[in-house]
């Protein structure tokens, strides 16, 4: 699931960028950085169970 946000995050930040939505283009950067990082530690933590786990 991470990873597909991340996914999605980036082609959104990409349009955002090309469309001179600066503001929202960091700000979907930030959601995709941060949807890495936690599938970064999914993957650590032996894998995605599908709980939310709001940090």
């Amino acid at each position: 699931m991470a990873a597909y946000i991340e996914g999605l995050t980036a082609g959104l930040r990409a349009m955002a960028r090309s469309a001179d939505l600066d503001g929202l283009a960091y700000f979907l950067e930030m959601a995709r950085l941060e949807a890495s990082i936690q599938g970064e530690r999914l993957a650590r933590s032996g894998g995605e169970t599908g709980s939310t786990g709001d940090s």
